[in-house]
């Protein structure tokens, strides 16, 4: 037990005293002076003194509370142990409650309840990557003459050819865009042809 005597610092600074031996059938006590830090000196008669908390006392009352977890913003390292099931709304509940409320839901369709008997389809989309067969719709079909998109109607290609090729009525060859494909069993003529035109002859 510790004492404080002069603890107003009337007299001087104040002093703490311990009580360090005091058995239950003895008239005297063990007094060590000049404690935590204190000075013993000499006191007038009739000091005040008081027996109250001292700095040892609230390091020691701060390192017992310090291993418990605040009320407010508390954090805990280790597990959590709780008495029982909850009772009330804002009970905390154990995994033993939430594992036996988990599997006791219904898992065949026919025991879950308050399901509707029709489900109307919704307007929704699907990632072209989902899609597996069907028509895509034309005004999906990316179009243009880029190598990423899709040529539509009337169009034209460009033809470069380094050499002159075989059966042809022309004479020469020079840059020209397929005009016509013109697929027939007979020699290519050039009668009713336009530039332009590819033959392949079968």
């Amino acid at each position: 037990m510790a004492i404080t005597l002069d603890p107003e610092a009337i007299f001087g600074a104040p002093e703490i005293a311990w009580i360090t031996d005091h058995a239950s059938s003895a008239t005297s006590v063990t007094v060590t002076r000049g404690q935590e830090t204190t000075l013993a000196r000499e006191h007038p008669e009739n000091t005040e003194w008081v027996n109250a908390l001292t700095a040892v006392d609230i390091d020691d009352l701060y390192d017992t509370v310090a291993g418990y977890v605040p009320l407010a913003g508390g954090t805990m390292t280790g597990l959590l142990v709780l008495s029982g099931e909850p009772s009330l709304d804002l009970h905390a509940a154990t995994k033993l409650y939430v594992d036996t409320l988990v599997a006791e839901l219904p898992t065949d369709w026919d025991d879950i309840t308050g399901k509707p008997s029709v489900f109307p389809p919704d307007t929704h989309d699907h990632e072209a990557g989902d899609i597996t067969s069907g028509v895509f719709a034309i005004g999906r079909i990316p179009t243009g003459t880029s190598s990423s998109t899709v040529a539509l109607g009337n169009h034209t290609h460009a033809y470069i050819s380094s050499t002159t090729p075989t059966n042809t009525v022309a004479n020469s060859f020079a840059a020209y865009r397929i005009r016509n494909i013109i697929i027939q069993s007979g020699t290519p003529s050039a009668t009713g042809r336009e530039t332009g035109d590819l033959w392949f002859q079968t």
